[in-house]
């Protein structure tokens, strides 16, 4: 630093590093996919039973290909095992890669 004999002396400044910083990764579109699917099998004869499956969800980027979705399943048997129920329910939140 120069002084022009006005001023007081002070040591001189370090030059500045200025680095830009940009983000590591692509940000993720806020949009969701909307999941769906319905499957059914109809017995043929009176030992075999009839199923049925459908599926919701949302399907939502997170980071660069990774999605997280969220999903609701319902599943009805027609001649369950002894001791369960006709209907089950699950709910899966699960993480993946979108090739």
């Amino acid at each position: 630093m120069t002084t022009t004999g006005d001023e007081p002396d002070t040591p001189d400044e370090p030059d500045k590093l200025i680095l830009p910083l940009e983000p590591a990764y692509t940000p993720a579109e806020l949009s969701f996919e909307a999941l769906k699917g319905t499957e059914l099998y109809v017995a043929r004869g009176e030992n075999e039973p009839s199923f049925a499956r459908t599926q919701t969800g949302l399907r939502m980027p997170v980071w660069k290909k990774f999605v997280a979705n969220l999903q609701y399943n319902v599943d009805w048997n027609s001649n369950p095992p002894p001791g369960f129920e006709s209907i089950d329910r699950t709910l899966i939140f699960s993480l993946g890669y979108r090739w």
